[in-house]
């Protein structure tokens, strides 16, 4: 998101201090998505791991999370693409009173996996 905030953020064609220009800005993009959805997939399988299934009350609870978290970061690439997000992503987050609300609800669905309350 950094990156890909950067890129839309040039004024000319002049660059940044890393190797991208503008013609980046597409397949920038792409890749992120990309390991969006590719994030949710190494969640989805450490949520079925056997070991973690012996760490949390109630596991299934977990699944919740994966939809949650790939709507947050999809939401994400929005604002960026949009230019929204200036500079650093975690800064745009932390002021996000959406990113607050899923951050909160994903904390309180851990616990309860752990708790099974």
């Amino acid at each position: 998101v950094k990156r890909v905030a950067e890129v839309a953020d040039f004024g000319a064609e002049d660059g940044s201090r890393r190797a991208y220009t503008k013609d980046d800005f597409q397949l920038l993009t792409v890749m992120g998505l990309s390991s969006t959805f590719a994030s949710a997939v190494v969640l989805a399988l450490y949520i079925q791991e056997q070991m973690t299934l012996g760490v949390y009350a109630q596991p299934i609870i977990l699944w919740a999370i994966v939809p949650l978290l790939t709507f947050w970061q999809c939401r994400l690439w929005f604002s960026t693409t949009r230019g929204y997000i200036k500079g650093d992503p975690i800064l745009y987050a932390a002021g996000d009173w959406v990113s607050q609300l899923v951050a909160t609800v994903a904390v309180l669905l851990l616990v309860l996996a752990h708790t099974g309350n």
